[in-house]
C-alpha cells in the first residue's frame, strides 16, 4: 500500500491533496505519488518518471513540482481532470526493471483511480504497454503524446514568433534545441526543413550524428553553452531548470519556447527575462499536447483529427496569454499561474483519505 505523508513542515509551500510514498523491497521499487489538484469525481493525471535521483528529498521536490505544473496544464487545456506526478527512484537500466514496474502497477493500482498515468523520462513506450496490461490506469498505448507534444510546441512557437517578430515565418530564424529526445528531435525535424540555421545539444553523441545526417545547417553546442547560442528562439527540451537566476542574463535569444517541463529555476527568472525583452512562453502551456492526447484517449477518443483539434488550441491559449502579459507589462508566466489558479478554484475540490 501507498503510505500517505504529512509534509506540511518540510514542504510549507506544498498545498496537494495526497502525497505518498510506496516501496516494495523485494522488488526494488520506491518513490513517491503526489496528487496537487483533482476536479470533482475526475482522476488526476501525471506521468511517472524513473530517475536515479541522489536521495529521496530531491525525488519528492521532483514530484511536487511537477504535480502542480500538470495541474496547471490541465487547467488551461480546459481539461476536466487534475495534476499529479509520479517518481520511481532508481536507474532505467536496473536489471530488475520488469519486476520493479510489475509492483509499481499493483500500488497505482491501489489508489483506485484517482491517480492515471504514463511514460515520463526513464520510461519507454513498451514500458507503458507492459503496464498497461496490469493496470487499467495506463494511458499512451493508443495515442503518441510525444509526437502531440511537438505539434503544440511548434503551433506555440508560431505564435511566439508572430507577437516577437511580426510574422510566423520560419525560413529566416535561427533557433538553438536543447535536448534531441523525443520532444527536442521531433521540433528538430519540423523546423531544419525551413530554419535558417538551428544549434544543437545532447550528451549521446549518436543523437547529434542523427539530426547532423538530416540536415547540414546544424551546429552542435555544448549543453552547458547552448542557451547562450546567437539564435532568435531558445528550446530547452531536457530535463528541468534549464534557466536559473544565474545563467538567464546570458541568454541571447529574443524567445524561449520548449517542451521541457520545469525550465525555469523558479518563476523569479522569468521576471529577469522579461526584464530583458525576452518572450518566455509557459512551459505548461506550450508542452500540454501530450496530456491532451493522453486524456482524449482516456475519454475513449484517440483519433488523430480529434487530437489534434484540442492541440490546436494550444497556440490560441497562447495567444491569449501574451496579449494580456503586453497590456499588463509583465512576465507571461505570472498572467498564466493566473488563469490556471482561477480556473481550478472554480471547480471542487477533493480530499484524499
Amino acid at each position: 500500500m501507498i503510505q500517505k505523508l504529512d509534509i506540511r513542515k518540510r514542504f510549507p509551500d506544498a498545498d496537494h491533496h495526497f502525497v505518498g510514498y510506496f516501496s516494495d523491497p523485494d522488488s526494488g521499487l520506491s518513490g513517491f505519488v503526489a496528487i496537487h489538484r483533482a476536479k470533482g469525481p475526475h482522476p488526476s493525471f501525471g506521468a511517472t518518471r524513473m530517475m536515479p535521483y541522489e536521495n529521496a528529498d530531491e525525488a519528492l521536490r521532483d514530484a511536487l513540482r511537477l504535480s502542480r505544473l500538470m495541474s496547471y496544464k490541465a487547467a488551461l487545456s480546459d481539461l476536466p481532470y487534475g495534476g499529479a506526478k509520479a517518481v520511481i527512484i532508481g536507474d532505467p537500466l536496473d536489471s530488475r526493471r520488469k519486476t520493479i514496474l510489475r509492483s509499481y502497477a499493483n500500488h497505482v493500482n491501489s489508489l483506485r483511480g484517482k491517480f492515471v498515468t504514463g511514460s515520463d523520462i526513464g520510461l519507454s513506450d513498451s514500458d507503458v504497454h507492459f503496464l498497461g496490461s496490469l493496470s487499467k490506469y495506463v494511458v499512451g498505448k493508443e495515442t503518441d503524446p510525444a509526437r502531440h507534444t511537438v505539434l503544440g510546441l511548434f503551433l506555440a512557437l508560431q505564435v511566439a514568433l508572430r507577437h516577437v517578430f511580426g510574422s510566423s515565418d520560419i525560413r529566416e530564424r535561427t533557433f538553438a534545441i536543447q535536448g534531441l529526445g523525443k520532444i527536442g528531435m521531433g521540433l528538430f525535424k519540423l523546423l531544419a526543413p525551413q530554419a535558417k540555421y538551428i544549434y544543437i545539444s545532447d550528451p549521446d553523441e549518436r543523437k547529434i550524428q542523427e539530426a547532423q545526417k538530416f540536415s547540414s545547417w546544424v551546429t552542435p553546442v555544448p549543453s552547458g553553452e547552448i542557451h547562450a547560442s546567437s539564435a532568435d528562439v531558445f528550446s530547452p527540451c531536457a530535463l528541468g531548470s534549464a534557466l536559473t537566476r544565474n545563467n538567464a542574463e546570458e541568454v541571447k535569444a529574443k524567445i524561449v519556447v520548449g517542451g521541457a517541463n520545469n525550465q525555469l529555476e523558479d518563476d523569479s527568472v522569468a521576471s529577469v527575462l522579461h526584464a530583458r525583452n525576452i518572450l518566455y512562453a509557459p512551459d505548461y502551456v506550450v508542452n500540454a499536447g501530450g496530456l491532451i492526447s493522453v486524456a482524449s484517449e482516456f475519454e475513449g477518443q484517440p483519433e488523430e483529427i480529434h487530437v489534434s483539434r484540442r492541440v490546436g488550441r494550444i497556440g490560441e491559449t497562447l495567444d491569449k496569454i501574451l496579449r494580456e502579459s503586453e497590456r499588463r507589462k509583465e512576465a507571461p508566466v505570472l498572467v498564466s499561474n493566473r488563469m490556471a489558479e482561477a480556473s481550478i478554484r472554480n471547480h471542487n475540490k477533493i480530499t484524499y483519505a
